[in-house]
């Protein structure tokens, strides 16, 4: 099996232990009619994940303690609609220390689409302030909507459960 398809395979388990943890976490913030789904789940768990599906790619080895994926889906209250056309950038910002801004890619697993990218939530830095700027193409040249939330990691997440 080549490298890409080795890269391939495991992002399909990312992917699905990605969406499985959005959709169990019930966790929502409402902005200018975008309902926007959060969830965090630790790198650790998603390497496993991976492994699980058979992927040979070693993911394990690409995260360190405190590594966790920040996954979101974004709906339009009004029509119950998922958003694949937004640009969406996270700052999170650990109190005391300095924020990280990262893209948050799209991730297209059965034609949903959900935006995630890899942070580092140290459960000795919380709590977490996310910022999310969404920016949606089909909208025009709107200034972006800006949905805010506190993440507070919890033991199990330390312990990689």
């Amino acid at each position: 099996m080549n490298r890409f398809h080795q890269h391939a395979l495991f992002a399909l388990a990312l992917c699905s232990v990605i969406t499985t943890a959005v959709a169990a976490s019930g966790q929502a913030v409402v902005v200018n009619g975008i309902e926007v789904d959060y969830g965090i789940a630790p790198a650790a768990a998603m390497a496993r994940a991976a492994v699980s599906n058979q992927s040979s790619t070693p993911g394990w080895k690409w995260f360190h303690a405190g590594s966790h994926h920040l996954v979101v889906s974004l709906s339009e209250v009004k029509t119950g609609q998922r958003i694949s056309d937004a640009t969406v950038v996270a700052t999170v910002m650990p109190l005391g220390l300095a924020p990280t801004t990262k893209p948050l890619l799209p991730i297209q697993i059965n034609n949903t689409t959900t935006y995630g990218n890899f942070f580092d939530f140290s459960p000795s830095s919380g709590p977490y302030r996310i910022s999310l700027n969404i920016t949606r193409s089909s909208a025009g040249a709107q200034e972006p909507v800006v949905a805010e939330f506190e993440y507070r990691p919890s033991s199990w997440q330390s312990s990689g459960r």
